[in-house]
């Protein structure tokens, strides 16, 4: 399970004379020595640890994913009330512009009917 040590060397599995499995690392030292040795029994036991920690914050970052989805949702949903509203007003600009045009008209027609007679 163990692919490298911290100090950059490879891990490499051996076998103890009563049959243990251990990881060492590869790398040179001064004393000659691995300077890592660890059962396989607790490597595994630590990855499976590190896996679980991993998860826990994958959870973590789900839930806040699913949060901010909610916020944009709701922005979304915001977003179109106001081009409704927006439309609503163009529309009701736009008829009252028509009818002061109308009146415009019917005033200057008027004042030109009084002006001719």
């Amino acid at each position: 399970m163990m692919r490298g040590h911290r100090c950059g060397c490879d891990v490499a599995l051996r076998s103890t004379h009563n049959g243990k499995k251990l990881y060492v690392c590869t790398g040179n030292t001064m004393d000659g020595e691995p300077h890592l040795r660890t059962l396989w029994d607790e490597a595994v036991v630590e990855e499976l640890a590190e896996l679980k920690d991993d998860l826990a914050d994958l959870d973590t970052q789900l839930v806040y994913i699913i949060q901010d989805c909610g916020r944009i949702d709701k922005l979304a949903s915001e977003i179109e009330g106001l081009k409704e509203s927006a439309r609503k007003r163009d529309a009701k600009y736009a008829f009252e512009f028509k009818i002061a045009l109308a009146c415009a008209v019917l005033a200057s027609f008027l004042g030109l009917t009084a002006f001719l007679s």
